[in-house]
């Protein structure tokens, strides 16, 4: 069934070569038990170890049924170790941190039959420890359940190596005999220093010395071995019967000659072999289970909690690092201005216009209505031709002039206006609270915060008075006001949608820059009062307006255009886009609103910092998988033998591997999780920071699914790919040197 045909092996290191084996020629039989005896070093082990698998020789064939089994592939290889050949080592190789049934649940594969590990402990009498710690055993139970777990397999050759060296003799003789009653069915080959016992029941002795065969002997059947006259030999460790004991006393008792008596290990020359028998080598091919190498996994991570615990808090390290770096890294100025633009109920956008001269700079240029048409090609909204400067102090026709005493809420000056378009009713931007559309060049509108300003002051115009308490919607309607030269007749008060009720505290606050909340909710009212149409006066000719304030033919250039800009992301994402960009590659319009103004603010800071977190991250990830691959090597080098163990019991290299990458899957889950929190945390923590400095009211920072799937995915590889990449080292070790 077995041979063996001119097997060597060297062991080469830096010092010298060391040869374990030496063309060594053997073949076994299906049955029998075989013994293999020898001095330490005479090569005992290293053969074992070849015809199991668990080493290559340097030269020379392993013929099971005549085939080659180091030819091979790796998968039939596994199978091979599997279902056709056992190994019980001296040191058992017993997965000391699991369960007795556990360690056999091994060799079970995808048998999920409880009764069969019932029945081979009770065969070797360790029904009662199945639950039972393996490090809880003596040595004599954990070599039984060596051989029990080999049983299970049910191997055709079970290999021991020692497999009494640590017994004591009660425990050896129990051994040998579960050896021997097997052997009437399996081949079992056995090595031991013990010659006494091993050739008391091996019926075959094969003598190793420096590597060679230098004997191999079969067992006489006889037990009473007669050579001539005078000499009587009882083989060693047999049982006499009651007549062999009187023929022996017999012998013994006659004084006509000199009797030689002696108790013999008596082996003849091995010559009678066996015709070499060919047959096709084939597997079961068994899919394999997990269930077993899960729970050596489980009770690994039981028995390494600070292990395990440490190695979470490394990734979870690691990972809020990339991930904070990730935050910023990822920041997107055109995102955070539209979600700005979005929260921002008062939006408008205000655009300037400039042009780019022979020297590539800005020069401020006139509006005219190509541009309206340019930009709503770019933008389709509503624009109105607007003046952006100071053009009226309303603080002249107030009845109570301390308005100071009334805290940072009201101002006084108006910085703007616009030339009045119907649209902006029509279009719903706005709506006429009181009075009529003006008709008449010096006809204005007023909006509902400058009606509140003389709500709050009072109206005072020469003899006309109306103090504060007086003021109602419609007592404004037709008063006057002097704007340069000429009085303008206010017609009518419109609503022009803006939301104050937040901006209520500045009536109680006075300026404090040390109080950053407050001081930028005044400069984001500020803004609207300067940049914004629902601060500014509304006529129905600029023209007759700016010349009234300069002189006819002195007005300044009208380089701006207002809009309300709906709460739409595909307009905002427009405006983000066409701001401070060429049109016709002369023209550029500068757009200004309140969201851009705080978004470029923050941008200002932010986008170095980003440019810097990337490369961090970059740098960051390439590190924690160095780092944590030189970590995954210390745990694989702590679990090579548990590793050893399961590969030499018939578990492909993949599957194996696979089961070993529950830990590090648990690890990149685990902390996964740890660090999307912190993050999340830290980004809370700072989108506040960003809301109090600079008066954002959206979130600037937010876990996107990007970064959430991107971390778990460096977590994942981090962790598996290292730990995948060391076992993958640790596997093309030798078997022998990973069980060792």
């Amino acid at each position: 069934m077995l041979r063996l045909s001119s097997i060597s092996k060297t062991y080469v290191n830096k010092e010298s070569t060391v040869s374990a084996l030496d063309s060594v020629d053997l073949y076994f039989n299906q049955t029998g038990f075989i013994g293999i005896i020898g001095e330490s070093g005479s090569g005992k082990t290293t053969l074992l170890n070849i015809i199991s698998l668990l080493d290559n020789p340097t030269s020379g064939e392993v013929l099971f049924f005549e085939n080659n089994i180091f030819s091979l592939s790796k998968e039939e290889q596994d199978l091979f170790r599997r279902e056709k050949v056992g190994y019980i080592s001296q040191s058992y190789n017993l997965l000391e941190n699991i369960s007795v049934e556990d360690n056999l649940s091994l060799c079970l594969f995808d048998k999920e039959n409880k009764n069969l590990i019932n029945d081979i402990l009770n065969k070797v009498k360790l029904l009662e420890y199945k639950t039972a710690l393996a490090k809880n055993l003596s040595g004599g139970q954990k070599q039984r359940v060596a051989i029990a777990r080999t049983l299970l397999q049910n191997p055709d050759i079970l290999i021991c190596d020692e497999p009494t060296s640590a017994l004591d003799k009660d425990n050896s003789i129990t051994i040998y005999e579960i050896l021997k009653e097997l052997s009437k069915e399996k081949l079992i080959i056995v090595s031991s220093h013990d010659y006494s016992l091993l050739s008391s029941y091996a019926d075959r002795l094969i003598s190793l010395e420096n590597g060679k065969v230098v004997g191999d002997q079969i067992k006489s059947e006889s037990k009473i071995i007669q050579v001539g006259n005078n000499s009587y030999t009882i083989r060693s460790g047999t049982k006499l019967s009651n007549s062999e004991v009187n023929e022996l006393i017999d012998y013994l008792n006659d004084s006509s000659a000199d009797r030689n008596f002696s108790i013999s290990n008596n082996y003849i020359n091995n010559k009678n072999k066996e015709e070499y028998e060919e047959k096709e080598l084939s597997f079961e091919r068994k899919k394999t289970s997990f269930k077993p190498l899960f729970n050596i996994v489980i009770s690994i991570l039981k028995n390494n909690k600070w292990r395990f615990a440490f190695s979470i808090i490394l990734m979870f390290l690691c990972l809020s690092f990339i991930g904070t770096s990730l935050t910023f890294a990822t920041y997107n100025e055109e995102e955070n201005m539209i979600s700005e633009t979005l929260a921002d109920n008062n939006s408008y956008a205000s655009f300037d216009k400039y042009f780019l001269n022979e020297n590539k700079r800005t020069v401020v240029s006139n509006i005219s209505k190509s541009d309206i048409e340019d930009l709503k090609d770019c933008i389709p909204l509503d624009y109105y031709l607007t003046f952006k400067r100071q053009v009226f102090g309303f603080n002249a026709y107030f009845v109570d002039d301390e308005y100071m005493t009334y805290g940072r809420y009201y101002n006084y000056l108006c910085k703007g206006a616009i030339q009045y378009d119907s649209t902006i009713i029509d279009n719903n931007h706005c709506s006429l609270l009181s009075g009529s559309l003006p008709t008449n060049d010096n006809e204005i509108l007023l909006t509902s915060i400058h009606y509140e300003l003389f709500k709050c002051f009072g109206y005072k115009n020469g003899d006309v008075i109306i103090n504060p308490s007086d003021i109602t919607i419609n007592s404004l309607i037709d008063k006057t006001f002097k704007i340069g030269s000429n009085n303008f007749i206010i017609k009518g008060i419109i609503d022009t949608k803006i939301s104050v009720e937040k901006y209520q505290v500045l009536k109680n606050v006075l300026l404090d820059y040390n109080d950053r909340k407050n001081y930028n909710l005044y400069v984001e009212w500020s803004y609207y009062h300067n940049e914004s149409p629902h601060c500014f006066i509304y006529t129905s000719n600029l023209t007759y307006l700016l010349d009234s304030i300069y002189g006819e033919g002195n007005s300044p250039a009208i380089n701006t255009l207002s809009s309300f800009v709906p709460n739409d992301a595909s307009i905002a994402k427009k405006i983000y886009h066409l701001n401070n960009k060429l049109i016709d590659g002369n023209n550029i319009y500068q757009i200004r609103s309140l969201s851009i103004h705080k978004v470029t603010s923050i941008s200002s800071f932010l986008i170095p910092f980003s440019i810097a977190s990337t490369v961090i991250a970059i740098i960051t990830t390439i590190l924690s998988f160095i780092f944590i691959y030189i970590f995954s090597l210390s745990i694989t080098k702590d679990s090579m033998k548990v590793f050893g163990i399961i590969r030499s019991c018939g578990y492909s290299e993949k599957t194996t591997i696979a089961s070993f990458l529950l830990e590090p899957l648990f690890v990149a889950l685990l902390s996964s999780i740890l660090s999307l929190t912190t993050i999340i945390f830290l980004q809370i923590l700072l989108n506040d920071v960003f809301k109090v400095e600079f008066g954002v009211i959206s979130n600037v920072f937010g876990i996107n699914f990007f970064t959430s799937i991107f971390l778990v995915v460096i977590a994942l590889i981090i962790s598996i790919l290292s730990t995948f990449i060391a076992f993958k080292v640790l596997s093309k070790k030798s078997f022998v040197s990973l069980i060792k």
